[in-house]
C-alpha cells in the first residue's frame, strides 16, 4: 500500500514490489492533474463607461471545471489610478462568467482573473 501526503498525493514506499510502484506513480499522476484541471488565469481588457458598471465575458478553458469555481478579480497594477472604483466577477459558471469594472472615467482597463475550485 503506498503512502500519502498531508494533501492526499500518493508516493511509493521503499518496500513495495515495482508492480505496485507504477500504480502509485499512476496514481500521483492523476491527483495532480485533477488538481491543475481545477484552476485557470488570465486577463481581460474593459472598455469603461463613465460611473458605469461595464462587463466582459470570459470563456474558461474547455472541460476544466465540473462545478462553478470561485473567481477572484483584480485591477492590475500598471493600470491601477485613482478613477478605478472596484471590479468584480457576476454570472460564474464551469464554462465562464462575466468580468466587471467601475471607473469614473471612461478608459480601457485591465483587469485579471483566478478562478479555482
Amino acid at each position: 500500500m503506498p503512502g500519502t501526503t498531508a494533501s492526499g498525493y500518493p508516493y511509493p514506499l521503499g518496500t513495495e514490489p515495482i508492480a505496485q510502484g507504477d500504480d502509485t506513480i499512476h496514481s500521483l499522476a492523476d491527483k495532480i492533474e485533477t488538481n491543475l484541471r481545477a484552476t485557470a488565469a488570465g486577463t481581460v481588457t474593459i472598455t469603461t463607461v463613465a460611473n458605469t458598471y461595464t462587463t466582459v465575458a470570459v470563456t474558461f478553458p474547455a472541460g476544466r471545471f465540473t462545478v462553478a469555481p470561485t473567481v477572484i478579480v483584480s485591477f492590475t497594477t500598471n493600470a491601477f489610478n485613482s478613477t478605478m472604483l472596484g471590479c468584480a466577477a457576476t454570472s460564474i459558471t464551469t464554462s465562464g462568467c462575466n468580468v466587471g469594472a467601475l471607473r469614473t472615467s471612461a478608459a480601457s482597463t485591465v483587469v485579471a482573473w483566478f478562478a479555482s475550485t
